[in-house]
């Protein structure tokens, strides 16, 4: 097994630190505090507790809205600044596989009436003959 680069492997438990477990402490923390808060308040019955209830409700409907709105608004512009600006090459390209595929279809479908029209066309030489035959 290789061994880790010591330089890269430091820095990476240094982002570890700063960019999960910090925040995940902070938040931690600030839902503790936020609970003892409520539970600290002075009590004044039922209506403070639905109340604070309800904020937390909230809070998790605002947070998975902020969610999807961040989703949305990626897909939205992975749409218009990353994915329009490439879409005319690759259609392009499946306009001329098109294209080939037609001209395919088009020399199959040639090819296999072929016979039939010839059959039908010396039958109808043929008849014309006939006709011209039987007018002198």
């Amino acid at each position: 097994m290789l061994e880790r680069n010591p330089v890269t492997h430091a820095r990476h438990r240094r982002e570890v630190f700063w960019q999960i477990t910090l925040p995940l402490i902070i938040g931690t923390v600030l839902c503790a505090l936020l609970g003892a808060l409520a539970v600290a308040a002075p009590m004044s019955g039922a209506s403070q507790w639905a109340d604070i209830s309800l904020i937390w409700l909230i809070l998790i409907g605002l947070t998975l809205s902020f969610v999807l709105a961040v989703f949305l608004f990626a897909g939205f512009y992975i749409v218009t600044f990353v994915l329009l600006p490439r879409l005319p090459i690759f259609f392009y390209r499946a306009y001329g596989w098109i294209l080939m595929f037609g001209a395919q279809l088009d020399h199959i479908q040639s090819k296999s009436v072929e016979p039939f029209l010839r059959v039908h066309s010396f039958g109808a030489s043929l008849r014309e003959i006939g006709r011209a035959a039987r007018r002198k």
